[in-house]
Order: C-alpha cells, then sequence, then structure tokens
C-alpha cells in the first residue's frame, strides 16, 4: 500500500461482503480489504444487500424478475459498520463526495 489514500470497493457482492464482515481475506477484493485495515487506510464499502425489500431486475428474455433481500446478508453488511476504519456507503451517489472530500485533503 503507501501510495494510496483511501480504499473504495462498490458495488459489493453479498458473498463479499460476508466474508469481508467475518475477515475472510481469501480473493482479489477481500485481500485488498484487508491489506488496506492493515495499513489504516480509510476503507469505503457499499454492499448491494443492506436494506430489507426487494428488487425488480429485467432478464436477457425480456422476463422480470424479483429478488427479495435476505435476512443474513442485511446483518453481514450491517457487521462491516463496526469494523475499524470502515465506513460504509449508504446510498452509490455518496462516492462522488468521498473522493472530492479526499482529492480536497490532497491540496
Amino acid at each position: 500500500m503507501g501510495k494510496f489514500d483511501l480504499f473504495l470497493l462498490c458495488q459489493m457482492s453479498a458473498n463479499t461482503t460476508a466474508k469481508i464482515a467475518y475477515g475472510i481475506a481469501d480473493s482479489l477484493l477481500t485481500n485488498a480489504v484487508s491489506q488496506a485495515a492493515k495499513a489504516r487506510l480509510p476503507i469505503y464499502l457499499y454492499p448491494a444487500d443492506q436494506y430489507e425489500g426487494s428488487i425488480s431486475t429485467m432478464l436477457p428474455d425480456g422476463k422480470e424478475l424479483t429478488l427479495y433481500m435476505r435476512d443474513v446478508d442485511i446483518e453481514n453488511s450491517n457487521r462491516l459498520k463496526w469494523m475499524q476504519g470502515v465506513t460504509v456507503l449508504k446510498q452509490i451517489k455518496e462516492i462522488e463526495d468521498v473522493i472530492k472530500r479526499h482529492v480536497e485533503n490532497l491540496n
């Protein structure tokens, strides 16, 4: 590390979120978060499954598919909030503010 001012990871799958929440660093992304934490970099994460509810998506054949958030995925997203140096972004639009703030601090 050493050359970076922050680590930003978005949008995270339920699998990546669970691994980070439980300290498993066995993939490129999860290991990068682990190393960023060890380097005491500010870490910003945006898990896909943060809130109760559902989301609809369109399948390649044109049919609509509704996905429902699982309690375990929401719990894992919440677990990230208690990790030292980690900020969980609530909305995707927060990314721009995070980057602007860090760029301004460089000047």
